[in-house]
């Protein structure tokens, strides 16, 4: 007797697609990009943040975990870029003093100073006045 022929049993999940593959790192890496990112250069941190986002919608064939860190990762590369951001833009009078500061130090005493400067500068417009 013949023995209909039977599929054979594939052994755990197939391996992705190349292009699956590719899109995945790209998602790593712009994942990892965006976070250094959102803390250096905040409003790239954010934008690279949201890229990775669409990514992870992208990658239906990524690991649910991978997807899970790699949408934690961007959503935070986000709310950090975004955030330093406000505060960068909200602070910038203070930052600009700081800096013109800085240029005409030429002593470490004139560094300290100042650096006394913008603390009693950021101290006021927080709020947090001795």
């Amino acid at each position: 007797m013949n023995e209909p022929e039977r599929d054979p049993v594939a052994i755990g999940p197939t391996p992705p697609a190349p292009a699956q593959r590719a899109l995945t790192a790209r998602m790593v890496a712009v994942g990892v990009a965006a976070l250094v990112a959102s803390v250096l250069a905040p409003p790239l941190g954010a934008l690279l943040g949201v890229l990775t986002l669409v990514q992870v919608a992208r990658a239906d064939r990524a690991s649910g975990g991978l997807r899970a860190l790699m949408g934690v990762v961007g959503g935070a590369a986000v709310v950090v870029g975004v955030a330093a951001s406000i505060g960068a833009w909200l602070l910038r009078a203070e930052i600009t003093s700081y800096r013109d500061c800085v240029q005409g130090a030429n002593t470490r005493v004139a560094q300290q100073t100042c650096q006394d400067a913008l603390d009693l500068a950021l101290r006021e417009r927080l709020g947090l006045a001795r």
